[in-house]
């Protein structure tokens, strides 16, 4: 393992294609000292992995255009001789799952979300990167709550919205696949922002589908709509709250 880097030096390239995500991945990591560039999907990932230097990447794995496997082994491919830049997946999925795809495309190590500080502290020491934690220390009680703003309660309602979208449609065509991404993507929102309801709620759908074959009932994407919609109430109180990591 090469030695611990200063947190000064470390630019993180975070890649996920949720706003909501990619927003709170950046604001924790800014509470450490490191600078972050964020995209939406493997393909930019490539593309701006080419044009600046990072020293770790934040490598969401379900992506479209391009996900986080194919990126990670196109960023493998595009390294200089003797240079590996640490690659850390960050996903909502179990720890086992998929964990022999990510080894061989060259991932180095795993953050679950939803992102908590321990973990990503933990996670980056591994592959010989050391920061320091946020100034302020989370008191434990408060650890399932990250901070909220208008604008991540703002974009929760667009990207929920749109995957809702992206689950009916699926559904009136029949598309597994399609309606399985929606809600591992609604899943993966959800956790990030605690919301523990809609997280089981789309897990359970997930894991339905991919069991049964077939996409989600009208039922149950009008129930995962109202639990997206009782959210709503909780996040305003946490912002009012001002409730924090």
């Amino acid at each position: 393992m090469e030695p611990a880097q200063p947190a000064t030096t470390i630019h993180a390239l975070v890649v996920d294609d949720n706003s909501v995500n990619r927003r709170m991945l950046c604001a924790l990591c800014a509470t450490m000292g490191i600078k972050t560039t964020a995209v939406v999907n493997g393909l930019a990932a490539v593309h701006a992995f080419a044009d600046e230097r990072f020293d770790v990447v934040l490598m969401d794995c379900r992506m479209p255009i391009m996900d986080g496997l194919e990126a990670t082994r196109a960023l493998r491919s595009s390294e200089s001789p003797g240079r590996r830049v640490p690659v850390l997946a960050v996903t909502a999925s179990q720890p086992a799952r998929h964990a022999e795809a990510r080894r061989q495309a060259g991932m180095d190590g795993l953050v679950r979300k939803p992102v908590r500080v321990e973990e990503l502290l933990s996670a980056l020491s591994e592959v010989g990167i050391a920061v320091s934690p946020p100034i302020q220390q989370p008191q434990p009680v408060r650890e399932a709550a990250p901070t909220i703003t208008p604008e991540l309660v703002a974009l929760f309602v667009v990207e929920a919205g749109n995957y809702l979208d992206q689950m009916r449609t699926a559904a009136a065509r029949r598309d597994t696949a399609a309606s399985v991404s929606a809600a591992h993507a609604l899943k993966g929102m959800a956790m990030m922002l605690r919301l523990e309801e809609l997280a089981r709620a789309t897990r359970a759908t997930e894991i339905r589908c991919r069991a049964t074959g077939r996409p989600p009932e009208p039922d149950t994407v009008a129930e995962l709509g109202r639990l997206v919609d009782e959210s709503l109430p909780a996040l305003r109180a946490r912002l009012e709250a001002d409730v924090t990591l």
